[in-house]
């Protein structure tokens, strides 16, 4: 019988932090990529123009494609 009890209880130590995990670090995560609307940049900067350096390859070309369907006129800098 205290085997199952030990059991029991360290399955309740891992499940904690398991579970805080998730609800501290995993969901927001989630919420951020996939869930949160996508603001508006045009209105957030109250501009026309955007200069985007690196743009030619990664994170500087999706944001050149973000602010070019958004609206705004871009300036690629490879």
């Amino acid at each position: 019988m205290m085997d199952n009890q030990l059991v029991t209880y360290a399955l309740y130590v891992l499940a904690f932090p398991t579970a805080f995990w998730l609800v501290m670090y995993l969901i927001p995560q989630i919420y951020m990529a996939f869930l949160r609307p996508v603001p508006n940049l045009v209105k957030r900067y109250d501009a026309k123009w955007a200069l985007v350096t690196g743009s030619g390859s990664g994170i500087g070309k999706a944001i050149a494609f973000k602010l070019a369907s958004q609206g705004l006129n871009v300036v690629w800098c490879h």
